[in-house]
């Protein structure tokens, strides 16, 4: 005997039915069921954007110092080494992932401190005077 997908679902609920009733427990469909776990489960905060844990404008505050403390960095490097940090050296340096850093490196380029140069790498803007 063959079933498609439909009425397969349904002899499945109906022998889960039965087999509540049997455990003398109440029977709940899937569904309900999710929705009780989301409703237990309590939900973390949200800040990969940021590398921070919090919310609201508390993670704003906090991804502006540390915009300042990356360019601070990323100044330091330069009088180094004589070119901006790659996305490597400023992952390491902070201890957050890839996607934080380049959230960083392209903050700071939205403010006006780095841009891309011809091969694609970020170097300081150059200030018309």
């Amino acid at each position: 005997m063959s079933y498609d997908n439909d009425s397969f679902s349904a002899l499945c609920e109906d022998a889960n039915r039965i087999a509540a009733q049997l455990r003398g427990q109440g029977y709940r469909t899937r569904a309900q069921v999710k929705k009780q776990v989301r409703l237990n489960t309590p939900r973390a905060t949200r800040a990969t954007a940021t590398g921070v844990p919090g919310k609201g404008g508390y993670l704003r505050a906090i991804m502006e110092a540390k915009l300042v403390e990356v360019l601070a960095y990323c100044r330091a490097f330069y009088e180094e080494n004589d070119q901006l940090p790659t996305t490597k050296c400023v992952m390491d340096h902070f201890d957050v992932s890839k996607q934080v850093t380049m959230k960083y490196m392209q903050n700071l380029r939205e403010a006006g401190h780095i841009e891309r140069n011809a091969a694609g790498n970020w170097r300081f803007t150059r200030r018309a005077s």
